[in-house]
């Protein structure tokens, strides 16, 4: 049988994903610390230095995860996760992408490397940064319903498509 290993905040419970709650409330600290400014690295060595034992591999492995986290739409309540922070909180974070004072500060981890340490990549222009807003993630939904529903109307999903698709594009910076 395979096993779902799922994001932290969350726990499976009799087959559900649902909200760990005390993981919960450190996602939402993480997310509102971060939208007042403070640096990856620097809640990074706060958990660190916590008693969690999730963020004591490294501090440089506890600011990739804490980087991962806080650019994961799952914590918004995309794919069908209940939400742990409010969409507006996830959008003002992700608007903090791209600032040229946060690229040393938000390396992502890649397979076991960080970003700066892989291959060259072209940047985007900034003009073209994707940031989800609350309309992204309630056409995601919308759509999902859709998808569920036994006898769902061609016309309508593709018009449910077709309108994420136009939401995610006003969504770009």
């Amino acid at each position: 049988m395979a096993t779902h290993k799922t994001p932290y905040g969350y726990e499976m419970v009799r087959g559900r994903i649902v909200v760990n709650v005390p993981e919960a409330e450190t996602i939402r600290w993480i997310f509102q610390k971060r939208a007042e400014g403070r640096s990856v690295w620097s809640i990074a060595r706060e958990l660190y230095d916590g008693d969690d034992p999730y963020f004591k591999d490294s501090k440089r492995k506890t600011a990739c995860k804490i980087s991962t986290i806080l650019y994961d739409e799952r914590y918004a309540g995309a794919d069908d996760f209940e939400p742990i922070v409010e969409p507006e909180l996830f959008s003002a974070v992700q608007s903090l992408k791209g600032k040229p004072w946060m690229e040393s500060q938000n390396q992502r981890c890649i397979v076991g490397r960080v970003a700066g340490e892989s291959a060259e990549r072209k940047p985007l222009p900034k003009s073209t940064t994707y940031i989800p807003d609350k309309a992204v993630f309630e056409r995601e939904r919308d759509l999902k319903a859709l998808l569920n529903e036994e006898n769902a109307d061609a016309g309508a999903i593709k018009t449910a498509i077709m309108g994420l698709a136009s939401a995610k594009y006003d969504s770009i910076m």
